[in-house]
């Protein structure tokens, strides 16, 4: 808190101790403050006067060692700059967050790490101490568990434009297979309300990651070109591509099938909580879908394998808006 009325009374001190109450003559005074130090040992009325940038407390010197935290996961104690003596060392208290770990330690300081005790070397300059903490376990928010297989069997709610009657539900369940000679999980999905549909497709597990790559419906098996695949190394602001297809429909007449293409950004890990149910570390994207006649928006909440939020804002070239949401509504 700065207290604008000392300046006054500094000023009388100052004039004081260097006109009348200084004196001449006098067998000596002295004086210091906290820029520096004077003296007047012949009793002359001059002095000196010296200071240093650091600090100083009765002449001597001290330096400010600074800590700081890089990104989260974590806290140190003391958070504050502190002062240091020179040639003295200082110490700080690290502490991680749940499903975190204490990482690298640096700084300008120099020091080491024992426990959760980081010390520095002897302080010789103004310097600093900079933590950092490493993601351990997926309660602090991991993108593996939001897309792991098998999810549990679901039933979604989906809302058109917020009105009721366009409201139908999504039951999503999974079974074990092998497709095309892999080790996959079938995804079989039932539209009701407006309209039954039904519609299954196959993901399977590729380089750690989970990959949607083909799928069945009334028209036949399609293998997609390229498969879908979202990787557990993605980090917060990553994004990817997948690129769709279109396939020819055996109808009369003859038909075709456009997949949009999509891009995807993590943004990251959010609690969310939906019809009653808190998923506490879900994982956040945003996508963008582009078909020939359209464009799509959406931000889209994984965990536990399913999708737990989806928010689509869908522009037609005409012009208009459609808002769809689906949201998780109970475990079957």
């Amino acid at each position: 808190m700065r207290m604008s009325w000392l300046t006054p009374l500094v000023a009388i001190i100052l004039a004081c101790a260097l006109s009348a109450c200084g004196g001449g003559g006098n067998s000596g005074n002295s004086s210091s403050g906290s820029n520096g130090s004077s003296s007047n040992p012949g009793g002359n009325g001059s002095g000196s006067n010296s200071g240093s940038d650091s600090g100083s407390t009765g002449g001597q010197t001290t330096y400010i060692v600074t800590p700081s935290v890089n990104g989260a996961g974590g806290a140190i104690s003391s958070s504050v700059p502190i002062s240091a003596q020179p040639g003295t060392t200082a110490s700080f208290t690290l502490t991680p967050n749940s499903g975190y770990s204490i990482g690298s330690v640096g700084g300008t300081c120099g020091g080491s790490l024992s426990g959760n005790t980081y010390t520095t070397q002897p302080v010789t300059a103004n310097c600093t101490v900079e933590a950092g903490f490493t993601q351990t376990s997926p309660e602090a928010g991991s993108l593996a568990e939001c897309i792991k297989m098998p999810p549990k069997n679901h039933e979604l709610l989906v809302v058109v434009d917020g009105q009721m009657p366009g409201t139908y539900t999504t039951q999503i369940s999974f079974a074990p297979v092998t497709f095309m000679g892999e080790a996959a999980w079938e995804r079989v999905i039932v539209y009701s309300g407006p309209f039954i549909k039904t519609k299954t497709d196959y993901a399977t597990i590729r380089n750690a990651g989970i990959c949607t790559i083909a799928q069945k419906d009334m028209y036949g098996t399609f293998v997609y070109p390229t498969p879908d695949c979202i990787s557990p190394d993605m980090k917060p602001d990553d994004s990817y591509d997948w690129p769709g297809f279109t396939r020819s429909l055996p109808t009369t007449p003859p038909g075709f099938e456009i997949a949009p293409k999509i891009h995807s950004t993590f943004i990251g890990f959010e609690a969310v909580t939906v019809n009653g149910k808190t998923f506490s570390n879900a994982c956040r994207f945003k996508i963008i879908e582009e078909l020939p006649d359209s464009i799509s928006i959406a931000d889209n909440w994984l965990a536990e394998g399913i999708t737990v939020r989806n928010i689509m804002v869908n522009t037609a070239v005409d012009g208009s808006v459609t808002t769809i949401t689906t949201e998780f509504k109970r475990d079957l």
